[in-house]
């Protein structure tokens, strides 16, 4: 079941001014797959969105006071196309009992107001598209409508009232989902299974793009982002970000079946700061066990990479551990190196492993980048060389002067003077590397 057409607006080759095109076929070619008739969003109010095309430009226009239907009023328009598919009718008579039985949501008060609400939204709806189709030469503005609605109170015996609704779906509209075999592609009750609304979202959008058996998709993210009804950020940690939520969404739709398995991965555009090249791939579906899926959280990678798509996937692995986007905006106002943040991060994921960090991960990583901890200067080196040095020498020396304490024999004693001596020279202290030397083991043994 897709969303209306799974064909591109792709108009006729401009050499071929001669082909009139059937007005019919026209209109069932505009792709709402392509262009969603609803937001991942639920804080987005706005009624108006459009796109720009090369061929033109799609609007959508919602009721102002209600705004762009979300993940919820899709659902209620997704049962309704499909009680009318399996009726054969574009004309749905049901109950908003019977709706939210479909829907496996409560029964209640609430509930019926919200479908009432989403009926409203899609009566509401209307989608224009301004520019060209087929013919280079011909201009055409088309008007979509959705669905008209009819809600009655009826009285039954059990229940005080119930909530009878007959809903009429646009005959173009659903003539259009039937030539692009909508029924037939997207699965009703597998959308009804993802909770995540940008996993709905990329279950619509990214099966058709592996079509004829293709199997890697590319696209910028720009045109990804609009795609997906995501907000266009200004930072590159920001952007960053909105794929972390979409790597997280395409989990969720992953794990929800058994056929594909979706990959993403993300490289910079030459040139630009905050645009990515987004490269999906499919694969069969080979899940590894629950064993393997505990060993791949259990050990995370320790040594990100050091060229440029390395600080991508640096930044990428950063946000993912909890650093937000105004720390990144922080680390690069005060000219935080990435080689800073890489030692830091490696740094981290060495303290996760061992169990070391116990409380706030994500501020324990800040710090551990503010600060600088990881790896160190070469001065750095040099002094903490010589700490560990001194601090070696402090034991061992305690050690030879106190031979019957630690059960030291006397070959351990000369082995020991041989170690203090070699260690004080190599530190340049000759003066204590003489004295010790010159000492008797004899004399500290008695």
């Amino acid at each position: 079941m897709t969303l209306f057409s799974c064909e591109t607006l792709i108009p006729i080759d401009e050499g071929r001014d001669d082909v009139i095109p059937d007005e019919a076929n026209v209109r069932q070619n505009v792709n709402m797959l392509e262009f969603p008739i609803w937001t991942v969003n639920t804080r987005d109010r706005r009624s108006i969105f459009s796109i720009k095309t090369k061929h033109g430009t799609y609007i959508y226009r919602a009721n102002k006071d209600i705004g762009i239907p979300d993940s919820t009023d899709i659902n209620v328009l997704y049962y309704l196309l499909w009680v009318a598919q399996n009726s054969n009718t574009n004309k749905v008579t049901t109950t908003f009992y019977s709706i939210c039985k479909g829907l496996s949501v409560s029964l209640n008060s609430i509930m019926y107001d919200r479908i009432e609400k989403s009926i409203d939204i899609w009566s509401g709806i209307s989608i224009k598209f301004d520019g060209n189709y087929y013919n280079k030469k011909k201009h055409t503005t088309m008007y979509f409508q959705i669905l008209k609605a009819r809600v009655d109170l009826t009285k039954e015996k059990k229940l005080h009232y119930t909530k009878k609704v007959e809903v009429t779906i646009d005959d173009d509209f659903l003539n259009s989902l039937k030539e692009a075999g909508m029924f037939d592609t997207l699965n009703f009750h597998l959308f009804m299974k993802l909770k995540n609304p940008l996993s709905k979202r990329l279950y619509e959008y990214l099966p058709k793009h592996f079509a004829d058996g293709k199997k890697v998709y590319k696209i910028s993210c720009n045109l990804l982002f609009d795609k997906l009804r995501l907000e266009k950020r200004k930072y590159k940690s920001e952007v960053l970000r909105q794929f972390n939520s979409i790597q997280k969404a395409l989990d969720v739709y992953n794990d929800s079946q058994n056929v594909d398995i979706y990959t993403l991965k993300v490289k910079p555009k030459h040139g630009t700061k905050t645009d990515f090249i987004c490269d999906f791939t499919k694969t069969r579906n080979k899940k590894p066990s629950k064993d393997d899926q505990k060993q791949i959280k259990k050990d995370p990678v320790l040594e990100p990479k050091t060229d440029s798509d390395g600080d991508v996937e640096l930044i990428y692995e950063l946000l993912k551990h909890g650093i937000t986007s105004k720390q990144m905006q922080e680390f690069e106002k005060n000219n935080i190196s990435n080689e800073q943040m890489q030692n830091a991060f490696y740094y981290y994921l060495t303290q996760l492993k061992e169990d070391k960090i116990v409380k706030n991960k994500a501020a324990y990583l800040y710090k551990a980048i503010v600060n600088g901890w990881g790896k160190l200067s070469e001065e750095e080196k040099v002094s903490s060389e010589k700490k560990k040095v001194n601090e070696e020498l402090k034991k061992k020396s305690e050690m030879f002067d106190n031979p019957r304490f630690y059960g030291l024999s006397k070959e351990q004693m000369i082995e020991l003077q041989k170690e203090i001596v070699e260690m004080y020279e190599k530190i340049g202290n000759r003066t204590t590397a003489n004295t010790y030397r010159s000492k008797d083991i004899d004399f500290i043994m008695r």
